[in-house]
């Protein structure tokens, strides 16, 4: 994952050739205007430069295609269209904005295993220093036990809520 560039509206308007007043109208007039900081009183505004650079390309070419034939692209404009967009999505890979479900799933597989395994010592190593008789340690990991289960269901149903939403 790379740094990013973080600059100001001047320092951004510099950048991209164009003067504040063309920064301030884009963010008018696109909400979803890549955005670090919102300025504020006293707090100056913040952009990632190479988001806002894949964001204008990708609009630009966006804007330049709607003014044909409503509906219909130019292979020109469909050209641009992708390339802006690729851009944008291959920025946001470079940053770490997306993630490999089979990475995460291979994470979390990898940490359940080990929870599981403290969860299975955790009586005896609290009941040990405690000289607590056997009976009380089946009892203590039988409760544990019982969280665990409980933690389980819990996790499940966030994971298939999110596979949902995602």
């Amino acid at each position: 994952m790379s740094e990013r560039t973080t600059v100001n509206m001047a320092e951004l308007a510099r950048a991209l050739d164009t003067d504040v007043r063309q920064v301030q109208r884009w963010l008018e007039r696109w909400p979803e205007f890549p955005v670090v900081t919102r300025g504020d009183r006293g707090v100056a505004y913040a952009f990632d430069l190479d988001a806002v650079r894949a964001f204008v390309a990708e609009r630009r070419a966006v804007d330049a295609a709607t003014k044909g034939e409503p509906g219909e692209l130019t292979p020109q404009q469909e050209l641009q269209r992708v390339r802006a967009e690729a851009a944008r999505f291959e920025l946001e890979v470079k940053r770490g904005d997306y993630v490999l479900k089979v990475a995460v799933a291979e994470a979390l597989q990898s940490r359940a295993a080990q929870l599981g395994r403290r969860f299975d010592r955790m009586a005896a190593e609290v009941a040990r220093p405690l000289n607590l008789p056997d009976a009380v340690v089946r009892a203590l990991q039988d409760r544990i036990d019982g969280w665990r289960r409980d933690l389980v269901a819990e996790f499940a149903g966030a994971l298939e809520e999110v596979a949902r939403v995602g």
